[in-house]
């Protein structure tokens, strides 16, 4: 424990001192929210705007966060012998992962409390939401992205790679959703392939979370949906992850 509390400190102030890191999972989100914000004329319309899409917001930002930042720093540090340094000490590789998923989960929290405190100071109001119920959704839906982006890690062996391989794997998952098939004109009854998508399942966790209804059998059916996912993800890490090239 005092090995991964540690070593989840250390690589948590890394991230804050990387601008690159820092600038696409906080400033754009906020200065997304700021710019939102300020089109709106009516101040209700600002918190109506976050009321109801909030749980997208969240979860998109997750799945940078897993492609950017983790599964990017895994890639780097692998290429850099870092791991390979590591796993000599107490740090083993139960405690890299679940550091660098807490890690994960630290950065899309203060992402989603800096996008609601611009939602209070903006639109006058903070949105009602199930604070249980969206922080439960919150940490399988994260835990499950989180994963798949290690398990596109394992197969990737350069940084450059990675780089490219996570914005195609971010566009691929966000259009793949039922709101961006619609949006591009999938006939609808194509869009059923977003049931494939756990960036599909993710968002409706969360939504169901967002509103309180993380008990109802929609929120178990999607929480199955993303375990399973989350299963996959881990076959592929346990499978292709070497700890140095």
């Amino acid at each position: 424990m005092r090995a991964y509390l540690a070593f989840t400190a250390f690589e948590t102030k890394l991230f804050f001192r990387e601008f690159i890191a820092v600038f696409f999972t906080l400033v754009v989100p906020g200065a997304m929210a700021i710019i939102v914000s300020l089109r709106q004329p009516d101040p209700s319309n600002v918190l109506a705007i976050f009321q109801m899409y909030m749980p997208e917001i969240i979860a998109v930002l997750a799945t940078m966060v897993a492609m950017f930042v983790l599964a990017g720093n895994l890639v780097v540090d692998r290429e850099l012998g870092l791991f390979k340094r590591i796993l000599a000490t107490p740090v083993g590789p139960g405690t890299i992962v679940a550091s660098a998923t807490t890690r994960g989960l630290i950065v899309v929290i203060v992402a989603a409390l800096e996008i609601l405190v611009v939602c209070l100071v903006l639109g006058g109001a903070m949105p009602r939401f199930d604070v249980f119920g969206f922080l439960l959704s919150l940490v399988l839906a994260c835990s499950t992205l989180f994963v798949i982006g290690f398990a596109i890690a394992s197969m990737v062996s350069r940084p450059p790679t990675m780089f490219v391989v996570a914005n195609i794997a971010i566009q691929i998952l966000v259009i793949a959703t039922p709101f961006g098939l619609k949006f591009i004109g999938v006939p609808e009854r194509l869009q059923q392939i977003a049931l494939l998508n756990p960036l599909t399942h993710a968002i409706e966790l969360l939504r169901l979370g967002w509103e309180g209804n993380i008990l109802t059998l929609p929120a178990l059916i999607s929480a199955a949906a993303l375990i399973g996912f989350c299963l996959i993800g881990i076959l592929i890490v346990r499978r292709n992850f070497t700890w140095s090239d």
